[in-house]
Formats: structure tokens, sequence, C-alpha cells
């Protein structure tokens, strides 16, 4: 008989290939269930650290250059965290604090968590479960802003049992007011790391990194 079985096996084995692919995303999903489960399920209360945690984020220009600041405290010790970077959103900046904050805690812990960010509170207890489950995309069928950190803080909210808070910025919480002055400094440690010229470069380059203006001009990963 003649003829070449390539075309007839070919298939079957991208077949295969894409089961395997699959099967490698769906361990890497449960992964993340598991560790939930072991974390809500397994350890008791009592086994955990209590941590209070404030977070907060600060950019001049959006985009522009960005800071984030993040306040540990439990029991009688308390941390202070923060950076920044010469190109980014305000958005950014509150979920890289978020971010931040969480790694910052080795052990799996109970925190309380308190931000000022609504798009922050919002997406984690809200929106984040929708997005993985369209696939990063939004309920309109567009990419999700800022996929790359949602993805972060998703892997290390798992590690922890955490409340979200939301609380008014600019109110008179001493601990917010001091991760904000955090974050504006961070901003005025860039202004003097970089000249103006250059701090316009940086900017463009940030946008140019971004998908194209939507017919709004509105820029993706800003909002």
């Amino acid at each position: 008989m003649n003829g070449n079985p390539l075309p007839t096996s070919t298939p079957r084995l991208w077949a295969i290939r894409i089961c395997v692919v699959t099967f490698v995303d769906s361990l890497r999903v449960l992964r993340v269930y598991f560790a939930t489960f072991v974390l809500r399920c397994a350890l008791p209360d009592n086994f955990m650290k209590k941590v209070t945690l404030y977070s907060d984020g600060a950019c001049e220009g959006n985009p522009g250059p960005g800071g984030w600041a993040v306040i540990l405290a439990w029991t009688d010790h308390q941390q202070e965290l923060s950076g920044g970077t010469p190109a980014t959103t305000n958005n950014r900046m509150e979920l890289q604090a978020a971010v931040e904050g969480l790694r910052a805690l080795p052990d799996p812990c109970e925190v309380e968590f308190f931000t000022d960010s609504q798009y922050v509170r919002n997406g984690i207890t809200d929106w984040l479960k929708n997005w993985k489950a369209l696939g990063w995309k939004t309920t309109t069928k567009q990419p999700v802003k800022n996929q790359d950190l949602w993805k972060e803080l998703d892997a290390e909210s798992a590690r922890h049992r955490i409340t979200w808070k939301w609380l008014k910025g600019h109110a008179g919480h001493e601990w917010n007011e001091r991760c904000d002055l955090l974050a504006r400094t961070e901003v005025l440690k860039i202004h003097q790391q970089f000249t103006p010229d250059r701090l316009k470069t940086l900017r463009q380059e940030f946008q140019n990194s971004l998908t194209p203006v939507d017919p709004t001009g509105t820029l993706p990963g800003i909002l």
C-alpha cells in the first residue's frame, strides 16, 4: 500500500500534545486551589500569625514616576516597605504594594488587609474569579489590564487567609497616611535619580509597551 503514514499520524500527535499542555495548565490551577484548601481547612486559626497590613500607591502623571508602600504590623512589631519605578500608573503601584506586602510574609498568615484602592479590593474579591474563568479576559472579551500583577497577587493571596478591607484615603487613618507619605517619597527619590528628559523618555517607552490606544484615547493599564 503506497503513501506516507505521517498525514494520518500527525493529527494524532498534535492531539496528544494539546492534551498534555491542557493537563499541565490544569495542574497549575489545581495547585493554587489545593494551597487555598490547606490554608482554609487544615490550619487552625490559632496556628497562623495574625498580621495587619496597610498598602498604598502613588503616581505622578499617570503614567509617570510612581511609588508604593506597605506597613506590616503584628503583636508589638511593625515593618515598613516601599519602592518605586520611573514609569508606571497609579493602579499598578496599588497592585505592586499589595503584592510586595504579602510577599514579605514568609509563612502563611491570617491577614487583615487595608487598602484605599477600590480597584484592588474589588478586583481581588469580586472580579478575579470571573477573569480567570474567562481566560484572563473581561466580560467584554478584552484582556485584563495589569494582568501580570493580578496573577502575582492571586498567587501571593493563595498562601494566606485574608480579609480585604477598604478605607477612605486621605481621611486621617494614621497608617494609611504613613503609607501615602512613603509612596510619595519614593516618587521624589525618582525625580532625584533621573533627569526630566530621561523620565519623559521612560514614560514614552512605557506607553509604547502597552497595547495600542483604543478609539477613545484611553491607555490600557491606567484605569
